[in-house]
């Protein structure tokens, strides 16, 4: 599905509004989901032609050392703040990463004050592979049955590319991956897009990751979550043993980190 090239507008950078309702969402979801204490921080893309992401570090896992002390959370790191949104439904396409956070994403959003959470999520998905027989549907043949299926959203949210990482010569083959579901995505619509981290391909991940950020860099109301930055520091804690996948904490984590996407482009 081809559409013209989207315009370039500029990112607000007004200070986003805080609601205080979420900000015991941490322990909550401890109680409710079994689900380790959330990490909570804010990341955007600053929208500037670099596409450089500016970073407050998050709150940690209980048992791992804070790297940051004022994020609005009590000495046991129990509260975390989501950032507040006017979104009321938000759609999102993922793998097995997205997949298996399934109940924390649902449950992170709607505390958050979302209404309607549509996730489509399969392990082993890739971008543009994938017919849904002998493979995953990929994620580009899973937009359009959404799309086509009248599925409008206030906010898109992608995680895909960790299945790709390592699978294409260059920046530029992941580039083209990015752009063919850009493409699909209303240009008025507000898009967050999760990078990826594998640790057994740090190189494509790098590599995806790059073009990721430099293919977005001149969509308006877009953010690009930073996840790799905490899966792939062993201190963090969030990632079973393959390196890819998150763990309990990781999975509360996860969906922490995508509702403040959210926030950050509503």
């Amino acid at each position: 599905m081809d559409q013209a090239p989207p315009s370039i507008r500029y990112y607000d950078t007004r200070p986003k509004r805080r609601w205080p309702g979420v900000l015991a969402v941490g322990l909550l979801l401890a109680s409710a989901l079994g689900v380790g204490l959330l990490v909570g921080a804010r990341w955007w893309d600053s929208r500037s032609a670099s596409a450089e992401v500016a970073v407050l570090e998050p709150r940690l896992p209980a048992g791992v050392p804070a790297l940051g002390a004022d994020q609005g959370a009590d000495a046991g790191g129990s509260q975390v703040d989501l950032g507040d949104t006017d979104a009321l439904q938000v759609a999102m396409i993922g793998d097995s990463i997205t997949n298996g956070s399934r109940a924390e994403l649902e449950y992170v959003l709607t505390a958050q004050g979302v209404q309607d959470v549509s996730i489509d999520a399969e392990d082993g998905r890739r971008i543009e592979l994938g017919d849904g027989t002998g493979a995953p549907l990929s994620g580009q043949r899973a937009l359009y049955t959404m799309l086509a299926g009248g599925m409008s959203p206030d906010v898109w949210v992608i995680a895909l590319g960790t299945n790709d990482a390592g699978q294409y010569a260059d920046q530029a083959d992941y580039a083209r991956l990015v752009q063919l579901l850009v493409d699909m995505v209303p240009d008025d619509v507000p898009l967050v897009w999760v990078d990826v981290y594998r640790g057994d391909q740090p190189l494509g991940s790098q590599q995806f990751d790059d073009a990721l950020r430099a293919t977005l860099a001149g969509r308006a109301d877009t953010v690009v979550v930073p996840w790799s930055t905490i899966a792939a520091d062993p201190a963090r804690g969030v990632l079973r043993s393959d390196d890819v996948h998150p763990n309990e904490d990781g999975r509360a984590v996860f969906a922490t980190v995508v509702a403040q996407g959210v926030a950050e482009v509503t």
